[in-house]
């Protein structure tokens, strides 16, 4: 969370280039963790330079935070290597309410049945869904596709 502040301290609180907040989040949670072996982590995001306000930014940070923290717990533990991807895609014009739609994506074992049926949820799981749905009033889909893939979708705040 360090990195958000500094990130927006830096910005005088305007907007956040959005490509850069998931990079220096997921690589400074990754950075800070226990994993000592490679974890390769690729960032796909439009060309387009999309800004993101303060109070999403801090939202969103924490989202990553936390995705990047489970990864390191459930999907990485005890192997030699691992993979994270995060591809994002923003749909709508400049002018539009234009959402956001986040692809997160470790190579580990998956969501256990439990969590994707919502009969189970650790508190990390608990904090990314109450912060997607506020301040994000978004929605948040779980699944598992060669890993865990996490899909939070919200529509970006317009600058005031």
């Amino acid at each position: 969370m360090v990195v958000i502040h500094t990130m927006l301290s830096t910005a005088e609180w305007s907007p956040l280039p959005l490509r850069e907040l998931v990079t220096q989040v997921i690589n400074a949670a990754l950075s800070g963790s226990s994993v000592v072996h490679p974890i390769q982590v690729t960032v796909n995001a439009p060309d387009e330079p999309w800004s993101i306000v303060p109070e999403q930014a801090t939202a969103l940070a924490l989202i990553l935070n936390e995705l990047a923290t489970n990864s390191v717990k459930y999907a990485f533990r005890d192997r030699s290597q691992g993979q994270l991807e995060v591809r994002f895609r923003v749909e709508g014009g400049l002018r539009d309410r234009s959402q956001v739609r986040l692809e997160y994506h470790d190579d580990g074992p998956g969501w256990p049945e439990a969590v994707l049926h919502g009969r189970t949820k650790a508190l990390g799981l608990r904090l990314i869904e109450a912060t997607v749905r506020s301040p994000l009033r978004g929605q948040l889909t779980l699944r598992n596709d060669g890993g865990a893939l996490v899909e939070p979708t919200f529509n970006l705040a317009l600058p005031d």
